[in-house]
């Protein structure tokens, strides 16, 4: 009547040259050495930390900010001067 689906998926299929030939036992000893002087680790790169203007700039994308600014000006207006400068601080 139809396809029918078992839940089954067919086995992810590799290039050629990086099919283990161990029979599906894995890498031989020799083999991962020639892997690992061919490709290297198997490892990323760690990624440099930003600086700390990177890290100040970045707090303006977030609107949080810009609400504390308004609520910060809003009691300024209001001669709320402790709230205004205890929220301008946050």
């Amino acid at each position: 009547m139809g396809i029918e689906n078992t839940g089954q998926q067919a086995p992810l299929q590799l290039p050629g040259e990086v099919q283990p030939e161990a029979g599906g036992r894995g890498l031989s000893a020799e083999e991962a050495r020639e892997r690992l002087e061919k490709y290297g680790r198997n490892q990323l790169p760690e990624a440099p930390l930003p600086g700390l203007h990177v890290i100040f700039l970045r707090q303006f994308l977030s609107p949080f900010i810009y609400l504390l600014l308004v609520a910060a000006l809003v009691s300024w207006a209001l001669n709320q001067m402790a709230n205004a400068v205890f929220i301008g601080h946050l």
